[in-house]
């Protein structure tokens, strides 16, 4: 899963001289002054002091860091090491630069990380202006298809919950039966007791006739 981390993030920690940017805090005497709302979260990181750097502490497979990349001078140069060891700069070495800010630049991209070990990455700026923006970081855990975005995931196995069904036992109604049983027996008794008084009633008149 890709998770990013805004330059605001307290997740960074930043030494050296480094400039707070945001539509709040704006700095008219710093060298660049790019437009606040094409920042992501309309936030950034900028320095000139050579001796300043900006580390993160992370676990997953890759990460990449992106920048506001400035107007001139020609030369900007950005040293990046994970867990101490350097890794590929970033130099932007253009005789004719841009006349406008370029957003969402990525100047690193680093993969093949053990998610298992947390690395550190550090950001250091010999020379040139450095406009920190963001990063993102895969943390190696395979998501579900359900969202957007461009990069593929493999969909995780889901825990899931299976309900045992409960002992069914197929109920004969009995009352159904035994009670409508009782009534025809009693029904039936009080047919044969009745016959058999009309019986008995009718031979104690032929006797008392004769």
């Amino acid at each position: 899963m890709i998770i990013l981390v805004d330059d605001s993030s307290s997740l960074w920690t930043y030494t050296g001289g480094w400039n707070v940017r945001s539509p709040s805090t704006p700095c008219p005497s710093c060298r660049a002054n790019p437009d606040p709302s094409q920042a992501y979260n309309h936030t950034w990181h900028d320095t000139t002091d050579p001796s300043s750097s900006a580390s993160i502490t992370f676990k997953g497979v890759s990460v990449a860091v992106y920048s506001i990349l400035p107007i001139g001078p020609p030369i900007e140069q950005y040293l990046f090491s994970l867990n101490g060891v350097a890794s590929t700069p970033f130099v932007y070495n253009d005789s004719n630069p841009p006349a406008t800010y370029s957003f969402n630049t990525q100047i690193l991209s680093a993969s093949s990380l053990n998610s298992q070990a947390s690395t550190t990455l550090t950001i250091n700026i010999p020379e040139g202006l450095l406009l920190l923006d963001y990063l993102t970081y895969d943390d190696g855990v395979s998501t579900s298809p359900s969202g957007t975005g461009s990069s593929s995931a493999t969909p995780s196995a889901s825990s899931t919950t299976t309900n045992t069904p409960s002992p069914h036992t197929n109920s004969f109604p009995v009352a159904a039966v035994v009670v409508p049983t009782i009534v025809i027996s009693i029904f039936l008794a009080l047919i044969v007791y009745l016959l058999w008084r009309r019986r008995n009633d009718n031979r104690q008149f032929f006797f008392y006739m004769s």
